[in-house]
């Protein structure tokens, strides 16, 4: 069982990380995804990739932005645009926070 530290949370979901395995865990909506720090860094990305580049003919409400898993593109997380920017907004802070935490163990070593 993981020993975890919140890194961002939210009324939609949370993001945290584990003390002794270093998997980062994203919650959103109704999914959870377990992700080593590569693959949410991927993930992290391509979020930020897709807020700024998304289609402002899209209907806000509808349900039309995909993000695959990094490592399982059978399982994606189908987002409306509001809930992009609210997933976006979630990992930028969860990212503030990480890069604090990797600065710090990168003092001890």
């Amino acid at each position: 069982m993981c020993t975890t530290r919140i890194l961002a949370r939210s009324k939609a979901g949370f993001i945290n990380q584990c003390t002794e395995c270093e998997n980062i865990h994203l919650a959103f909506g109704t999914a959870l995804l377990s992700l080593r720090t590569e693959e949410y860094a991927e993930i992290s990305s391509q979020i930020y990739y897709d807020v700024q580049h998304i289609n402002d003919r899209i209907n806000p409400n509808s349900k039309s932005i995909q993000i695959a898993h990094p490592m399982r593109p059978e399982f994606s997380l189908v987002l409306s645009k509001h809930e992009l920017v609210q997933l976006n907004e979630l990992v930028q802070e969860a990212n503030i926070l990480l890069s604090a935490y990797n600065l710090l163990n990168d003092d001890k070593k």
